[in-house]
């Protein structure tokens, strides 16, 4: 075990035996436990060894020249239980496994009440398939008998058990007898998600299909299909290919390599597949997704970083070019990967996320990057392990989804952030029809997100450039302006909510950069609300700003403030600050805090 981080695996090291092999990885000794199988690299770094497995062990060489070492010695502490997180995790995997037709697991494990028929039915039929019909009888039915003896418990009824066999025999006969060429598909039932096998029966055999990574993006349906022949004489080879099974162009071309690979003209492809992928689609069809509202749970809104970043779901940072919206989510980005404040706010977890960059080089993400890092005076070092970098070339995401799962699976990711919207479309951002496709793939890829956008023009700073569909289908939207600029290495931005889900509107923030250009380095930090504009401002923030400037009359703040809130809202609020203690009024009927301090956090 290299990456100790997964699993958590660190925390075994003094609490079971454990030795230090001589590449540097760690070999964990627990107790044994039934159902755990060998396996290498059943995730990236990690193998197992179980019953009938061989561990190299301490003293032993390394081809490195290092020696294997005890770090918690055998004998010295007793065995922990097998990890029930990796057990289950294992579980889920030989299910992915086993739950296409492994006809090996079939024949050799034991079977129970619950699923025998079905299962007898299952290994009948794939006796037959390789069988001539005057061979049902001496061969088949003497092996279904033994099967039956042997792996069911308890074993079928003898009389049930030739029901079933002759049954299948006669539509197996009619078909042959009918010269039906292909037979109706055998859909696997159980079946874990996102895995499908299906069985066609031809002439002295079958062509299995597996389908898998299924994913329905818009009127596309891609899969990848691995197709294998089971016929007497023809050696086993399997084809794999990724296509779209909706289209007829790349179902032809499947089918064209389907006849190249396997060298038998007798076999009609183009049916075999098509009976297949009718299958797969009508299995898909008649999988319920809906949910009986009795068995829903309540959740509110979750944050990641508390207002920036809603958790499950799209958060959009957006603002003109040179506003340093790409060095704020940088820097946001960097207090979730090592827990750091904010302007003012912590996360409220830490996670190893992805940056999806169309906009610049690595090497350019990194100077920005180093940047910040010497801001914070932190050892860049601290984010390996943490932070990765993927340059998308101008791929669309969509195209990307694939590679971008391989990437969360290998590094586990829990946040994707897109540098930036427009290009990652694929198409024009404009159209409603590109945005559906641009969030159907951030939802096959299944993470958090944070994408950097653009305004949409000059005036217009309430959504993000390209279709209204943005708005409406991101969580938690910010826009970013710079407010005012000292000179080339100070710069105030203001942030202002423009959308969120299940929770308020926040009030605007403020973020001070500072540029040390001797340094090379730039910190942010909270700003002052000073210059923010009174027409982004809370009614909250006006009035605590006006009454720690000067004591004021109600009449007064409503004059002063007439643009934005009419009286009887300005009333109401002071009124609702009296009950609350914070507010009172003198002699001459003007307004003051009663705590002679300053109001610190304006933001509400």
């Amino acid at each position: 075990m290299a990456n100790l981080k997964l699993f958590n695996a660190e925390v075994y090291k003094d609490k079971t035996p454990t030795v230090l092999t001589g590449g540097g990885g760690h070999h964990f000794y627990f107790k044994y436990q039934e159902g755990i199988r060998n396996k290498t690299k059943f995730v990236e770094y990690f193998d197992i060894r179980s019953e009938g497995g061989i561990v190299i062990a301490p003293p032993s060489s390394h081809k490195s020249g290092n020696n294997y070492s005890w770090l918690t010695p055998w004998g010295s502490i007793n065995l922990l239980p097998f990890p029930q997180d990796i057990f289950l995790f294992l579980q889920k995997l030989y299910g992915a496994q086993d739950k296409v037709q492994n006809w090996e697991r079939i024949f050799n494990d034991n079977t129970t009440d619950g699923s025998r028929n079905s299962t007898a039915t299952a290994v009948c039929g794939k006796l037959l398939l390789g069988l001539k019909k005057e061979d049902f009888e001496t061969i088949a039915w003497p092996l279904l008998k033994s099967w039956n003896t042997t792996h069911c418990s308890p074993p079928d009824d003898t009389t049930i058990l030739r029901s079933t066999f002759e049954s299948i025999c006669g539509k197996e006969i009619a078909r042959r007898e009918q010269k039906i060429e292909i037979g109706e598909p055998i859909l696997e039932k159980n079946i874990t998600e996102g895995i499908v096998s299906v069985t066609i029966p031809i002439q002295d055999g079958a062509v299995n299909f597996i389908f898998e990574n299924i994913e329905e993006v818009g009127h596309e349906l891609m899969t990848d299909v691995s197709c294998s022949l089971e016929k007497p004489g023809i050696p086993h080879l399997t084809f794999r290919k990724t296509l779209n099974l909706r289209s007829n162009s790349t179902t032809r071309d499947f089918v064209s390599d389907l006849n190249k690979t396997y060298d038998d003209k007798s076999i009609k492809w183009a049916l075999v597949m098509n009976k297949a992928s009718l299958a797969l689609q009508e299995h898909l069809e008649s999988i319920a997704s809906e949910v009986d509202f009795t068995d829903a749970q309540e959740t509110s809104a979750q944050w990641l970083l508390e207002p920036l970043v809603q958790a499950e779901g799209a958060n959009i940072v957006f603002g003109k070019g040179a506003t340093g919206k790409t060095f704020l989510t940088m820097r946001l980005v960097l207090s979730l990967c090592l827990g750091v404040e904010f302007m003012g706010e912590l996360p409220t977890k830490t996670m190893n996320i992805l940056w999806l960059d169309y906009e610049s080089s690595l090497g350019s993400w990194t100077f920005r990057l180093n940047k910040l890092m010497r801001g914070l005076e932190f050892d860049p070092l601290l984010l390996k392990g943490k932070l990765f970098y993927e340059n998308a070339r101008g791929t669309a995401l969509l195209e990307l989804v694939k590679k971008i799962k391989r990437i969360i699976k290998r590094r586990d990711i829990e946040l994707l952030v897109v540098d930036s919207i427009v290009p990652a479309c694929g198409g024009k951002a404009e159209e409603s029809s590109s945005t559906t496709l641009f969030f159907s793939a951030l939802a096959k890829i299944g993470l958090t997100s944070i994408l950097i956008g653009h305004e949409t023009k000059a005036d217009n700073t309430s959504s993000t450039f390209g279709s209204i569909m943005f708005t409406n289908r991101a969580r938690n939207i910010w826009n970013v302006q710079k407010s005012q600029e000292m000179d080339s290495s100070i710069s105030d931005v203001g942030l202002y909510h423009r959308k969120v889900n299940d929770a308020p509107i926040y009030s605007a923030r403020s973020a001070h950069l500072y540029f040390d250009n001797i340094n090379k380095s730039l910190v942010i930090t909270k700003g002052n609300l000073d210059h923010i504009p009174k027409k982004e401002q809370t009614i909250y923030q006006l009035i605590y700003r006006s009454l720690r400037e000067k004591e004021s009359t109600s009449k007064e703040l409503q004059k002063l403030y007439k643009d934005f809130y009419d009286e009887g809202t300005i009333s109401n609020f002071l009124t609702k600050e009296r009950i609350r203690g914070k507010i009172e009024r003198n002699e001459n009927g003007s307004w003051y805090i009663i705590e002679k301090r300053e109001i610190v956090d304006l933001e509400f």
